[in-house]
Order: structure tokens, then C-alpha cells, then sequence
């Protein structure tokens, strides 16, 4: 049985609104959206549970010593090659009121993104460790590049849809941030996710089993000692 709420709120000015629907078989189906003035059709993949889709998969946001090599790792759990025009990586300051955006990394430069692929986005410096058919988007030659939390955070955003694909908090909660052509999101899933960087030692925050994604930051992410950019999670710690 398919199961979607009778009616989903949108405020006044606003094109979008947030509902959940249960019962969806895996593949290719059609949402439907109807008020007044009209309705209309959006199609929409549907994923396995729990194995994640297009997700943010591991941070290294803090080195010991100089933070030149930073990166963060997302993974296409889609079942199906991802184009990926449209797809931005957002980066974000808690420690701002509001919090707000620092950096805005368009992935439409890596064209697409094959099923169980990984793509890296950081330092030039972490390029030379990938997997060769990891793909990667440099942030520069530089250091510093993405923020060590107390909160930052991270938000995978679709503008071409105008939605929030993935999103972490990390070091603390990010609950509302304006993201432009989305809206105001929260980037904790769930309960926020423990785990941190480490600047004293080799690490990272990763989905731990890798990918997996249960809409719970605080069962998926965890804190690992043998970081894996490009590659599938290591669950050591």
C-alpha cells in the first residue's frame, strides 16, 4: 500500500513543501500535486531504504598540523548514472546568526556520475591518492578550504528541483539555513551525528557501513582512523 499525507503546507510565497510517502516500489514512479488552481506530475526514482541514493559519504575536514588536504566524498547509491547538471555542494558556517553559506561548488563540472561511483571534491594534493576512476573537483592548491565545525555543515542540493538532497552537521547542529533556490533547511537527519575530526591524528567521518543512509546522522556517521577517499568506507576506529 502506498502511503502519502492528504495535504502537505506550503507558506504563502513559497514553491515548495516537505511530505513523506511510504509504500513506493523501487524504480520509476509519478507524484502528483493538486491545489485550486490546478495540478501537476513529478517524476520521481525511487531507492532502496536504507543503502542510501546520492549521498555526502565521508569528510576529512581537519588534518594534523596545515589543513591542505581537505576533502569531502560523495557516492551515487542511485542504481543508474547521475547527470550531474544542476547538483551543488554547499558549504556552511554555524557559527554565524544565521548560519550561512562560505562556498558554492557546482558539480556539473564532472558531467556524470556512474552508479556506485565515488566523487571527491578537495585540495589538489588529495587528487594523486584516488582510485582512478574516482572522479574530482579541486578546491585549489591552498588550505583551509572547508571549515572544522563547532558547527559547519554541508548540503547537497538538486537547484534544478529546488530541493535538499543530503545534508550533515557536523561538531553540533545546524537546524536552519537559507539555501538560495531551496529554502530554509535543516542539515541534521535525524539525531546530529558524535563523531569529529580529528587534528591530532590521521582521520575522517564517514558512513559507516559505507553509504549506508537511514536518516539518522547519529547511526550513520561515525569516526574512522583510515580515511578512504574515493573508495568504499573503512569501519575501523
Amino acid at each position: 500500500m502506498v502511503s502519502v499525507p492528504a495535504t502537505a503546507i506550503a507558506l504563502a510565497g513559497s514553491f515548495t513543501a516537505t511530505f513523506s510517502a511510504s509504500g513506493l516500489a523501487e524504480g520509476a514512479t509519478t507524484l502528483t500535486a493538486s491545489t485550486a488552481a490546478g495540478s501537476v506530475d513529478t517524476p520521481v526514482t525511487v531507492v532502496p531504504g536504507g543503502t542510501g541514493g546520492f549521498v555526502i559519504n565521508e569528510v576529512d575536514y581537519d588534518q594534523v598540523g596545515t589543513d591542505n588536504a581537505e576533502w569531502c566524498e560523495l557516492y551515487n547509491g542511485t542504481g543508474r548514472a547521475l547527470d550531474l547538471n544542476g547538483f551543488s555542494l554547499i558549504l556552511v558556517n554555524g557559527g554565524t546568526n544565521p548560519p550561512s553559506i562560505y562556498r558554492t561548488l557546482n558539480l556539473s563540472v564532472a558531467g556524470s556520475l556512474g552508479a556506485d561511483q565515488y566523487l571527491v571534491v578537495g585540495a589538489d594534493s588529495v587528487q594523486a591518492s584516488l582510485p582512478p576512476e574516482t572522479l574530482f573537483i579541486s578546491l585549489g592548491s591552498g588550505s583551509d578550504y572547508i571549515q572544522n565545525g563547532a558547527p559547519d555543515g554541508l548540503a547537497l542540493v538538486d537547484t534544478n528541483a529546488g530541493i535538499l538532497v543530503d545534508a550533515l552537521s557536523y561538531e553540533g547542529s545546524i537546524t536552519a539555513v537559507a539555501i538560495p533556490g531551496v529554502g530554509t533547511v535543516s542539515l541534521v537527519e535525524g539525531s546530529p551525528a558524535s563523531g569529529a575530526d580529528s587534528n591530532t591524528a590521521v582521520s575522517s567521518i564517514a558512513r559507516i557501513p559505507d553509504h549506508a543512509d537511514t536518516d539518522n546522522a547519529a547511526a550513520d556517521w561515525r569516526f574512522v582512523n583510515t580515511p578512504t577517499p574515493g573508495a568504499p568506507n573503512a569501519a575501523g576506529r
